[in-house]
């Protein structure tokens, strides 16, 4: 994953002598310590990239710093650096040159996956939460403070810059912000489509001939980063929908303008609305994301609810075989029972046949002590039943106590 540089680096513009006409506003890059930065002579349009950790570590190079650059104490406040996203716009007044300039604040919460990682219940992300300070001097130039921005994204918005042919006029405080629009939107594009990798594998494992076997805690995990993507989505929008509401609530500011200030700012304007569209359509997939996700989980869930419904169907039939076997059992116990018992008794020492020589004198008798017999299995018989039902309701009774 990218890192987030610890020192300050620079990107400053500086105007370069044309023969006929201004040439371009030349970018380029310098590096500054977190000392130096607090002491920066700014004397053109610049972005500034710093780590909000160095400051808030600080209090000595944060006071400096919140001087120099006219930022706010609530800026470093925890509700603030802990924000999902805001925007905010304000104007000061100047007591050297009595005139009012323009400050914006913004603050963008991205979480970036891994790309192609394939199907990982651990798979890595990072959070980015990058804020923007931005004043506007009254000669007109801006300085962009930029915490805790990857180092890609300046290196991107180098490149951005350098493209980018302004001549005679310098680029305003909104014209920047455009700049900064386009790297984030790179960054939550990444977001999104990471995350529909991680999407679309899920669903190729389903379709395989083997499928796999369901994680439902990774399958929530990556439930859990489709919504923070959306989220951060959603604020991002509203961000740049209320820097366009700023940048056009004051026409009347604008009837006296050159041509060419008309044009920058009809230009600005079609800028922001297409940024804006581009974040809707991201939005517009991250919820595709979302809703496809949640359409994996269930469908995990009813196959494994299916399959064990056959499991069950299954215990079902062995249960039922294993019924009629006993059920064979007990009619053939029933059959003989009755028999056995009564031949049980017959063959006791208290029965005696003695068959003699002729059939006709043939003997049966019965012991007077035949009593004895029942004497003790009729105790023996209720002491069982008894033994057998108390201890059923203790059994009962302790069941109940531990579930309880």
């Amino acid at each position: 994953m990218p890192t987030i540089q610890i020192g300050a680096h620079v990107l400053f513009a500086r105007q370069a002598q044309g023969e006929d006409a201004p040439a371009p506003l030349e970018w380029r890059s310098s590096e500054l310590s977190a000392t130096n930065l607090a002491h920066l002579d700014v004397t053109g349009n610049c972005f500034i990239f710093a780590s909000s950790s160095v400051y808030l570590q600080s209090e000595h190079l944060r006071h400096d710093l919140s001087r120099h650059f006219q930022i706010p104490d609530w800026f470093w406040g925890a509700r603030y650096q802990l924000s999902n996203g805001s925007f905010g716009s304000d104007e000061v007044y100047e007591n050297d040159t009595r005139a009012y300039t323009p400050q914006i604040w913004s603050q963008y919460l991205v979480k970036q996956l891994e790309r192609n990682t394939g199907y990982k219940p651990n798979h890595v992300y990072v959070w980015y939460s990058i804020k923007f300070w931005a004043f506007q001097t009254a000669s007109g130039k801006t300085s962009v403070l930029c915490f805790d921005a990857p180092d890609r994204f300046r290196l991107e918005l180098l490149e951005s810059l350098k493209s980018r042919g302004w001549r005679s006029n310098d680029p305003g405080i909104y014209q920047l912000h455009t700049f900064l629009l386009d790297q984030i939107i790179n960054l939550y594009d990444e977001s999104v489509w990471a995350l529909r990798d991680l999407v679309r594998n899920l669903e190729r494992g389903r379709t395989g001939i083997r499928p796999v076997e369901p994680d439902f805690p990774a399958l929530h995990d990556i439930a859990r980063h489709a919504i923070h993507v959306s989220e951060t989505l959603d604020v991002a929008i509203e961000n740049v929908s209320s820097m366009l509401r700023q940048y056009t609530s004051f026409p009347e500011d604008r009837s006296f303008q050159s041509a060419e200030e008309k044009t920058k700012f009809r230009r600005t304007t079609q800028c922001f609305n297409f940024q804006m569209q581009t974040l809707k359509g991201l939005k517009a997939r991250s919820a595709s994301n979302q809703a496809r996700m949640q359409n994996e989980i269930t469908l995990a869930f009813n196959l494994v609810t299916q399959r064990d419904s056959q499991v069950a169907l299954g215990i079902s039939g062995a249960m039922r075989s294993d019924s009629t076997a006993m059920k064979t059992v007990a009619i053939l116990t029933l059959t003989f029972l009755p028999a056995t018992f009564v031949s049980a008794i017959f063959s006791t020492s208290f029965f005696d046949f003695s068959p003699p020589a002729q059939p006709t004198t043939a003997t049966w008798t019965v012991s007077n002590k035949f009593w004895i017999y029942w004497a003790f299995a009729a105790p023996l018989t209720i002491a069982t039943v008894v033994s057998w039902f108390v201890w059923q309701r203790w059994y009962i009774r302790k069941s109940a106590q531990m579930n309880a």
